[in-house]
């Protein structure tokens, strides 16, 4: 925690200093977050000192989300957004928005129990025949863009009317895999 405490500091200082509008403290840490709570508290009353911006910690949608036990300390709930979007590759868009309805509802049940609203810190697509079976992996299935198209399309449909939702940032997948 005291070598991460300088290194986010340090960050911290510089997104002040630069006045970037947001700060995600950590990413993805569920080994660290879950059992250390207190030293997480710590660390962003820290940051809160020298940094006056929105801070989020970034979850894993799987493993972590719900059970990050510091939201309270937080401006945002940010997340890893990779919920499948259905059981067997499909373009069907009217299937892939309700499986992202699906994944989001976890979602809201969070923002409404925090009282905070929502970020995807990361929501993304392989450009495959799996990417709405397996958002995560990149090299799974055949190449397919038009996949990866309608399953983009099905998650902003599915934000469009969300209100709870603070915002979306896509993730680099590529077209094609070269």
């Amino acid at each position: 925690f005291e070598q991460y405490r300088r290194f986010i500091l340090h960050y911290a200082l510089l997104a002040e200093r630069e006045g970037m509008d947001g700060l995600v403290v950590g990413h993805e840490l569920p080994t660290a977050t879950l059992p250390y709570p207190e030293q997480w508290r710590r660390l962003i009353a820290e940051v809160r000192r020298v940094y006056s911006g929105t801070l989020t910690y970034g979850a894993n949608w799987d493993r972590e989300v719900d059970q990050v036990p510091f939201w309270d300390a937080l401006d945002l709930i940010g997340v890893s957004f990779y919920d499948p979007l259905a059981a067997q590759p499909t373009r069907d868009i009217a299937m892939l928005t309700a499986g992202a309805h699906k994944g989001l509802e976890r979602l809201r049940t969070i923002a409404a129990r925090s009282g905070k609203p929502v970020v995807l810190l990361e929501a993304g697509y392989a450009s495959t025949t799996m990417a709405s079976v397996r958002p995560w992996e990149e090299d799974r299935g055949t190449p397919d863009v038009e996949a990866q198209r309608v399953c983009y399309e099905a998650l902003v449909r599915a934000l469009e009317p969300e209100d709870w939702v603070a915002g979306a940032f896509f993730w680099k997948w590529p077209s094609s895999p070269e």
